[in-house]
């Protein structure tokens, strides 16, 4: 899953990660340095629902470059859920991903991608 969205320019901005279902999972944020380089790891953890992590504001017309890994602990059963990433400016949603991720034992691990860009002004 993969997507380039625009959002405000110098505003201080949330990614957030929505599991559905009842599935137990952990997870970790990636940025990709745009100059290259081996990315750098951001906060994860376990969860089972509503993740957040902040980042700084862009200044205009900058590109970050996010991956989002989600894996799957303990799964019994093959399940179908939605996951959603969305880019948020004071608590509104200002880019969206959202995609059903097929959970199995050779499907466990799903990366969102998303790429930031702030507007010229």
């Amino acid at each position: 899953m993969s997507r380039s969205t625009e959002v405000p320019n110098s505003v201080d901005l949330k990614l957030r990660l929505l599991v559905g279902g009842d599935l137990p999972y952990k997870w970790q944020v990636y940025e990709y340095p745009a100059t290259g380089g081996p990315p750098i790891a951001l906060p994860g953890g376990a969860g089972r629902g509503d993740e957040r992590v902040a980042i700084a504001g862009l200044p205009p017309q900058q590109t970050r470059r996010f991956v989002w890994s989600v894996a799957a602990v303990n799964l019994n059963d093959e399940q179908e859920v939605d996951v959603r990433v969305q880019a948020l400016a004071t608590d509104i949603v200002v880019g969206e991903l959202a995609a059903t991720w097929k959970v199995g034992r050779t499907t466990s691990s799903c990366f969102v991608h998303l790429d930031l860009t702030a507007r010229a002004s």
